[in-house]
């Protein structure tokens, strides 16, 4: 039995409706989530941004548009510059971010090299999650995504650490999410607030 944090990717708003059922779920566990957002999306969306921190939770930096074509096809300069708008937008939407997360987790070392030793527009390095949903890859039921997440759980043995479970703004997620919580939770796992540190 672990403690899982709560980790949405993606928003705030990629598609219209979805975020909405996601908070409301996160609310009725009383938690801290973090929303990693995309700054194509946040462009159209302060007021998903407001809404978010409203409720409490905290916004980190996904990039501009999730390195779309794969990073290793982008420069260095063209990588700061994805993160970079995406701060100033989050910022410029009321909000000053310290987190961040690789799209696809790929290049970490590369992009904290740029972000946090050259160019030092973050102190933290990447926040990696540790179980993943997989309905950024095409799960969308709920049996597939909780046996997609146990067996990244079976790994996790270190019950006085906490874990990042990874979600994203879609709305098989938040129609799944309240029951993949529930079931997470009967198997004697806890859901936590979010922190990069523990």
């Amino acid at each position: 039995m672990v403690k899982l944090q709560l980790t949405i990717d993606d928003g705030p708003q990629p598609v219209r409706g979805a975020l909405e059922p996601i908070l409301n779920e996160i609310d009725r566990w009383s938690v801290k989530a973090a929303f990693f957002v995309l700054g194509e999306e946040v462009v159209n969306s302060h007021s998903s941004i407001a809404e978010i921190r409203k409720r409490g939770h905290v916004i980190g930096n996904h990039s501009w548009d999730h390195l779309k074509d794969g990073t290793a096809k982008y420069s260095s300069e063209q990588i700061y510059e994805q993160f970079m708008r995406t701060h100033n937008e989050v910022k410029s939407a009321g909000y000053n971010m310290i987190y961040w997360r690789a799209p696809r987790g790929e290049l970490i070392s590369t992009i904290m090299r740029i972000l946090v030793t050259e160019r030092r527009l973050y102190s933290f390095s990447h926040c990696d999650w540790h179980a993943d949903s997989r309905d950024a890859l095409g799960a969308k039921l709920l049996v597939d995504m909780i046996r997609f997440i146990e067996n990244d759980l079976k790994r996790l043995k270190d019950d006085t650490k906490s874990y990042r479970l990874l979600f994203h703004v879609k709305p098989t997620t938040a129609s799944a999410l309240k029951k993949i919580l529930d079931y997470l939770t009967s198997k004697g796992h806890t859901i936590v607030d979010f922190s990069q540190s523990k």
